[in-house]
């Protein structure tokens, strides 16, 4: 277990994430107008405390998380847009930190806010010469840094046990698919789709094994529930092979959660035990249109994700994706429009991943795959999937087939 966040770490965060609100204030906002003098104030007040006695400190923000020193802060979810907004800011401008020492005050602040506002400019970019803009601003105690890698790093305030982790997240996964499925989306959680995105994420960048076991087809929990999961793990390894960045995936996380609302557990206990296909002579009297239950499936999850009417950029994306990804590729599974729009670059994962993880688990054959039987199966479907996606899955079969030999 590492040590928690100290007082002056916390600070940190606190004050990054007011910078964050003044550089977004100091956009609309005279210099002279009140807003940006509070503004101004409530960070100079945090500069004490992250010091907290020492002669300088040192942050930087990689992603959403916060360096300070050595020691590796995961932002609160409270906080994480504001840092993550903040870093993408310094990065166009080459920018990666900042040291404030003993000198710093609150009448350094504004001025910083302003030089960086004007950058880049002529080329003008990186820290080195911002500095120089600062000191002509009379900025003496506050010098912007370079980006810095994670390497000799200590993290702070999260467990470091991968293996706990994992099953934390496995079961407030389940939790989460299990209140979609319940009642219509709420705010509450909206936000717990966005903390169970963050680790999962997190847990792919830091054990990507650990993450990859949690997709293995073995009937720990129905299906109806471990599902969407499922399919989240095999988007965040598709995603992050494709060049996706770390917010991206969260969103595609996101969406593939927003798949289970649109999952019956009731044709789960009406199906055979053993999971074979229905007797041929039982589908050839049939009456029932083949794609009659996908979409029923599909107006079961709009309906719940429309909830209390909030259409969010968030939302409207997860809304596209349930709709979109069964259609496939090429537009010609359900629900079966007679015209669409190009489909979202994320549908083009989570419809893979989907399908891979049905053909793993046996869904609707009732025979189980092996990870380099399924994807053959969904190579053979030309047309339907991206090649690029259908590539990234191939190179992690050989990790996913020993996971499945021990899991």
């Amino acid at each position: 277990m590492t040590a928690q966040a100290t007082t002056s770490e916390t600070a940190a965060l606190s004050m990054l994430m007011r910078l964050n609100h003044l550089v977004r204030s100091s956009r609309v906002y005279a210099d002279s107008h009140s807003a940006l003098k509070n503004a101004t104030h409530a960070i100079g007040e945090q500069l004490e405390a992250v010091l907290d006695g020492a002669e300088a400190s040192t942050l930087h923000i990689i992603e959403d998380r916060v360096l300070v020193g050595n020691r590796l802060l995961q932002s609160p979810p409270g906080v994480r847009a504001s840092i993550r907004q903040l870093g993408q800011f310094w990065t166009v401008r080459g920018v990666g930190g900042m040291q404030i020492t003993k000198r710093s005050s609150q009448a350094d602040i504004q001025p910083l806010v302003r030089t960086l506002l004007g950058h880049p400019r002529d080329g003008e970019t990186g820290h080195a010469a911002l500095n120089q803009q600062l000191v002509g601003r009379g900025v003496r105690g506050i010098t912007l840094l370079g980006p810095r890698t994670l390497e000799d790093t200590e993290e702070a305030g999260a467990d470091k046990t991968p293996c706990l982790n994992a099953t934390r997240l496995f079961l407030r996964a389940l939790r989460g698919t299990h209140a979609l499925q319940q009642a219509p989306i709420t705010p509450a959680m909206r936000l717990e789709l966005q903390h169970i995105a963050h680790k999962l994420v997190e847990l792919y960048t830091t054990a990507p094994l650990r993450a990859l076991a949690l997709a293995r087809p073995k009937e720990l929990v129905p299906a109806h529930l471990s599902h969407p999961f499922h399919v989240a793990v095999y988007s965040v390894a598709v995603g992050q092979a494709l060049g996706i960045d770390r917010s991206g995936l969260e969103e595609l996380v996101m969406s593939s959660l927003a798949l289970a609302p649109g999952l019956d557990p009731t044709e789960e206990s009406d199906a055979e035990p053993r999971r074979r296909p229905p007797p041929a002579a039982d589908m050839a009297t049939s009456t029932a249109p083949s794609d009659g239950a996908d979409g029923i499936q599909h107006a079961r999850a709009l309906r719940h994700l429309l909830g209390d009417g909030a259409l969010s950029p968030t939302d409207r994306r997860m809304l596209r994706t349930v709709f979109e990804h069964n259609m496939g590729q090429h537009g010609e599974g359900p629900p079966h429009t007679l015209r669409w729009v190009p489909q979202h670059p994320y549908t083009r994962i989570i419809g893979a991943s989907a399908q891979f993880n049905n053909l793993r688990t046996g869904q609707g054959t009732g025979r189980p795959s092996s990870p380099d039987q399924a994807l053959k199966q969904m190579k053979l479907e030309t047309g339907r999937y991206h090649p690029d996606v259908l590539s990234k899955l191939e190179t992690l079969i050989p990790v996913i087939e020993v996971i499945a030999a021990y899991a």
